[in-house]
């Protein structure tokens, strides 16, 4: 009885959200309310308010998490950049920053902040999807996938991976594949508009046009028929999904999905400059009957022939000749699908020997390139091999190594920033781990920086350390050192 009275008082809540009667009740039982019941206007009010009282990170980064949730990722991204930098070390912030940068198309800083996020949270199921997104936008499809699949393993929604996971199957090509992954989705009542128009895209590139014609029964035959054959020859689109799919309406689904669609097709070139995919080229026929599929699928027989036939358009093939010198030149009269296979294998062996001259030429440039190419000179090693914390009685010591004997080693302090800077000239690179966080003593962590003429070391120190430490530098090591 319990769980009913709670039912029916959310169900309540939902339906006066537009009166305020959710926000008044937000005051007085918190923040969670209106989260579920997407009232983020009155969230934002009341953060706002929060925050103009007591301006803290922690407040400020509500803020800016509701003003996304709200749809506006310029005016979060304002919000996030007055929250200093090292404030809060959460993982929540730093996916909050990759998901406002991604939507404001920054996508190598927010690809950092997505890494900063599995360095805080290995298990962040959000921030996989999300980096499987920016690894696709580069075209690294494999590593891409892996990213979803591990978003998946960790809990992330099942219908937004599947999703991501038949566009990376688009990209590839396989879209039979696509369309298996994203039927179910759609025959079950759980995508939204753009799995839809995924699903579409996928079955009319993989020649599944009775399908396609059921999934979109509410059209005209000649409506369905042009959007057939227009996005057979369409491009794959990256229609990724980044959060849980609305599928409460189904029907004002499917209109969002075939406004996507039109959308594609909006962008086709003209016909006569349309160029031919490798996809396959079904046969379009009229249905007359409600029971028969409006777009019927090309028998394999039809398709050889008409594969043949546009072979021969192009390269101007003519038939054999008798060579009966008493009789006038006529076609020599074979079966007609023995001389399409014919016709396209002679045109697939042409295409091939073709392939294989282009990569001959390729590969004899690449060598002629390698070969005008100097030998690289062998660098000297000046290395930073390591960098550590060494505590001692009554002191605390800091020891970089090196595998060259040190020299002249230039000293500052950062007070805004409470880093101390080391620079050691002479220094190349380094070897050891570039940043390291430490749990104990007056530094928490340890970065090093490559420069054209010295490796830099900084400290980022907990407190403001204005006092200057002694510094020692014997042969290959460098110790820094504070007092107690």
């Amino acid at each position: 009885m319990k769980s009913l009275f709670t039912a029916t008082l959310m169900l309540a809540l939902s339906a006066c959200s537009s009166s305020g009667v959710i926000e008044e009740y937000a005051g007085e039982k918190g923040d969670q309310l209106l989260i579920q019941t997407g009232n983020y206007a009155a969230l934002v009010k009341r953060y706002k308010e929060q925050v103009n009282k007591d301006p803290s990170p922690e407040r400020r980064f509500k803020l800016a998490n509701a003003i996304y949730l709200s749809g506006d990722p310029e005016s979060a991204q304002f919000q996030l950049a007055l929250i200093p930098i090292n404030a809060l070390k959460n993982a929540d912030l730093e996916m909050l920053r990759a998901n406002v940068l991604f939507d404001l198309d920054k996508l190598n800083s927010a690809e950092q902040h997505v890494n900063a996020t599995l360095r805080l949270n290995d298990e962040y199921a959000e921030a996989y999807n999300l980096k499987g997104m920016l690894l696709a936008q580069r075209g690294e499809l494999k590593q891409a996938k892996a990213a979803f699949q591990q978003a998946r393993l960790n809990g992330f929604d099942d219908d937004v991976v599947k999703n991501n996971l038949a566009m990376i199957a688009m990209l590839q090509g396989d879209f039979d594949l696509a369309a298996d992954i994203l039927l179910p989705l759609v025959q079950n009542g759980r995508a939204d508009s753009t799995v839809e128009a995924n699903l579409l895209l996928a079955l009319a590139k993989s020649g599944r046009s009775r399908a396609f014609s059921q999934l979109l029964g509410g059209q005209s035959q000649d409506t369905l028929r042009s959007k057939y054959i227009s996005l057979n020859n369409v491009e794959a689109n990256s229609h990724f999904s980044q959060t849980v799919p609305n599928v409460s309406n189904n029907t004002q689904s499917q209109q969002k999905a075939i406004a996507k669609i039109d959308a594609i097709l909006s962008r086709v070139p003209a016909k006569s400059e349309t160029k031919p995919t490798p996809t396959s080229k079904p046969e379009v026929l009229a249905s007359t009957t409600d029971q028969q599929p409006l777009i019927e699928e090309k028998a394999p027989e039809i398709a050889v022939v008409k594969e043949a036939k546009e072979t021969q358009e192009l390269t101007n093939a003519k038939p054999p000749l008798s060579t009966d010198n008493n009789t006038e030149k006529t076609p020599i009269v074979t079966d007609p699908i023995t001389l399409a296979r014919q016709r396209v294998q002679a045109a697939k062996e042409a295409k091939a020997k073709q392939q294989l001259a282009l990569k001959d030429a390729k590969e004899a440039k690449q060598k002629a390139k390698q070969a005008a190419k100097p030998a690289k000179k062998k660098r000297s090693r000046y290395l930073i091999t390591d960098m550590r914390y060494q505590p001692t009685d009554g002191a605390n010591e800091y020891v970089a190594t090196s595998d060259f004997k040190l020299g002249h080693v230039r000293t500052e302090y950062l007070e805004k920033r409470k880093k101390w800077v080391f620079d050691i000239k002479g220094a190349k690179d380094f070897t050891t781990k570039r940043k390291r966080y430490l749990q104990t003593g007056p530094a928490k962590a340890i970065e090093l920086g490559e420069h054209k003429n010295f490796v830099r070391i900084v400290l980022e120190m907990r407190e403001n350390t204005t006092q200057k430490p002694d510094i020692q530098v014997d042969g290959n090591t460098l110790t820094i050192r504070w007092g107690a």
